[in-house]
């Protein structure tokens, strides 16, 4: 125990953080959030690249295979090409079908109508 009066945090030296204002903080998260998002791209992109160049190289028989062999994976992170272009009317016509089918996404619309044609559940 010190002596009375003496103040023991007294012999360090006290900082001080500086203000910082609403704008900032916004833009630390947004910086924060995108220092997030190409961390876990670089994640993915190694074995995007590898699957993608097995799947380029093989047959419609092969492909077949590949989805069989890799049902289980079908819920993994999704990376590499995501964008399409499409007009005002493709998008009326998916929208439409969205809401005819109950999509949530044109992904999983998509990604349904590819299932149903190769008949796979």
């Amino acid at each position: 125990m010190g002596r009375l009066g003496e103040n023991k945090s007294s012999d360090e030296p006290k900082t001080r953080a500086g203000l910082v204002d609403e704008s900032g903080v916004q833009e630390r998260i947004k910086q924060e959030s995108r220092d997030y998002q190409k961390q876990q791209r670089a994640k993915h992109l190694q074995y995007w690249n590898d699957e993608k160049a097995k799947i380029d190289g093989l047959t419609p028989e092969g492909l077949e295979q590949y989805l069989n062999d890799n049902k289980l994976n079908s819920d993994l992170a999704r990376a590499g090409m995501h964008t399409i272009k499409i007009n005002p009317y493709e998008l009326a016509l998916i929208k439409l079908a969205m809401s005819k089918k109950g999509a949530r996404s044109s992904k999983a619309l998509f990604v349904d109508f590819c299932k149903s044609i190769l008949k796979i559940k």
